[in-house]
């Protein structure tokens, strides 16, 4: 088994500086920030959704987005208290 590391930079686009950067044992593909700016939400190769917190950029939550294929869209609601992820396996989660 090949482990994947890989690295997620957030960057202040107001002050042109790095804010946090995430490490996993994955290929990001997707990054949302949450509404109220506490914490982020991610997708990669690896199948899961994570949550990291904002502040110290440390994991919060990790959950199985899919059993057999790649999460490629994730979006999360404007109020913060749901998101959608859909993949290659052709489902669609609201959770």
């Amino acid at each position: 088994m090949i482990a994947i590391a890989g690295s997620c930079i957030v960057w202040s686009l107001e002050r042109f500086v790095r804010i946090s950067c995430l490490f996993a044992a994955t290929q990001f593909k997707i990054a949302v920030y949450h509404p109220d700016q506490s914490q982020y939400l991610t997708t990669g190769t690896d199948r899961k959704i994570t949550y990291w917190d904002a502040v110290d950029a440390s994991p919060i939550r990790i959950m199985e987005a899919s059993a057999s294929a790649e999460v490629n869209a994730l979006d999360i609601a404007p109020d913060g208290e749901r998101f959608v992820a859909a993949g290659g396996d052709k489902v669609v989660k609201v959770r």
